[in-house]
């Protein structure tokens, strides 16, 4: 893609500095901050000015009084995006070496308040430079020579803000070469590395060039823990089917392993609004919203998201059954588990009971409707409401009575007969009762 020429930005010209540059503007785009060099007694000396936006132009460059001290540098100025920061590398008395991030509060007048240190998390006692800061993901961008790199100065990233900081991070190859590598820049909102900018001396000319580097989105990987509710120590639950669904209703499906560990990949590919559902014979199923407590960002190529523990609850134990009796006009209604077509005991019984119905009276015949929940594609529900149907024609089949006195039909998540949320939250037992088959017994 082409760039648009480039332009001589109208700051009014201060005799006395022989260089400036590393300009930002702050977020409402009012103020201009920008390093400037001048020879002070034999040796150059940095100090950070700023110009206000007036309706004629630029103000007239005034010393950024409370960020620079006399005798020493102060350079390379970021704002960060949210309008609260002035980031800066100098050398001023009060660091841990030679120069160090600080940061310092924007007022309201474009004016600076008292510089703070970034600490040691950051600072080495060799030099620290050219922060940048994206609010968006709470991570400082800034070059240094004081930790172990590649070459002379490395790019290296640290999640944080204010004076709390992760350990920094080398951003490895290829942002880092075996040269100097310095100066980053990305957009808010986006990967760090979507989309990047950055300044390197590793090619064939004399000094730092401009560098692009476009990499794909990270594979993202979560997992989770699922216990039993019921235990005074929550044990792991093996085995329990576990459905991750996002906002625009993709889904994925895993099985809990002895451990009641999940684990889904989902792709390089943003996802809003996870929702995950567990199910287990002997168990109520069980459907919550995702929360990630803790995002391993170590792996080149994957971020491993961990989902806070979850548990669900055994089902209470089923009081004694009465024999059922069916008369011939009854509609009798069988239940299934979450994604499931087999029969449970519940509905053994039942269809026991219409099979000798039929078996007495010889004219007898039956019609079975199958449902499923409000989860799912319509696609799959139609198919599986079909497999909850044909389960029971089978059973009935098989115990002897004739193919041509039983019939079914499937209606997938059709006709629900309990909310399946109340007031925008999941209502797990009206789900379950919606996941059924209908056997209406009738005379001819």
């Amino acid at each position: 893609d082409s760039l648009e020429e480039m332009q001589l930005l109208p700051i009014p010209a201060n005799g006395q500095f022989i260089n400036q540059g590393a300009a930002t503007v702050s977020s409402d785009g009012s103020h201009l901050y920008f390093s400037q060099w001048k020879n002070e007694k034999g040796k150059t000396i940095s100090s950070i000015y700023f110009a206000t936006k007036q309706a004629s132009g630029w103000s007239t460059p005034d010393l950024l009084s409370s960020i620079n001290v006399e005798g020493y540098n102060s350079k390379q100025p970021f704002c960060s995006t949210d309008g609260k920061y002035l980031f800066f590398a100098s050398d001023r008395p009060g660091g841990l070496g030679k120069f160090d991030i600080w940061y310092a509060p924007i007022k309201a007048d474009g004016t600076a308040g008292e510089p703070v240190n970034l600490g040691s998390a950051v600072n080495t006692s060799q030099d620290e430079q050219a922060p940048f800061y994206q609010s968006s993901s709470s991570t400082l961008v800034f070059s240094s020579n004081g930790f172990a790199g590649m070459g002379g100065y490395d790019l290296f990233a640290s999640k944080g803000s204010e004076t709390t900081w992760k350990a920094p991070e080398n951003m490895g190859y290829p942002v880092n070469s075996s040269r100097d590598d310095i100066y980053f820049s990305t957009s808010e909102k986006t990967p760090l590395l979507a989309d990047a900018v950055f300044s390197s001396d590793r090619g064939k000319g004399c000094c730092l060039e401009t560098y692009n580097i476009v990499k794909a989105p990270k594979n993202k990987k979560l997992s989770g823990i699922l216990r039993d509710c019921n235990d005074s120590m929550p044990a792991p639950v093996a085995d329990a089917e576990v459905i991750l669904k996002d906002a625009s209703g993709k889904m994925w499906k895993s099985t809990t392993n002895s451990d009641g560990k999940y684990t889904f990949d989902l792709g390089n590919e943003p996802h809003e609004n996870l929702s995950v559902a567990f199910s287990k014979e002997s168990y109520l199923d069980t459907m919550t919203s995702v929360k990630i407590e803790n995002t391993d960002e170590s792996d080149l190529l994957t971020d491993k998201l961990t989902n806070a523990d979850l548990c669900i609850q055994k089902k209470p134990e089923p009081k004694p059954v009465e024999p059922l009796v069916i008369k011939a006009e009854n509609v009798v209604t069988v239940y299934f588990d979450f994604d499931k077509s087999i029969l449970k005991s519940e509905a053994v019984q039942k269809l026991d009971s219409i099979y000798q119905v039929l078996a007495e009276d010889t004219i007898a015949t039956i019609q079975i409707s199958g449902y499923t929940d409000g989860l799912g594609s319509d696609a799959y529900n139609k198919i599986l409401s079909d497999k909850r149907a044909r389960a029971c024609a089978d059973y009935i089949i098989r115990k002897g009575i004739m193919a041509g006195r039983v019939s079914f039909v499937s209606f997938g998540a059709c006709c629900p007969v309990e909310m399946e949320k109340i007031n925008g939250r999941d209502n797990p037992d009206g789900r379950s009762r919606n996941r059924r088959a209908l056997i209406n017994v009738k005379k001819d």
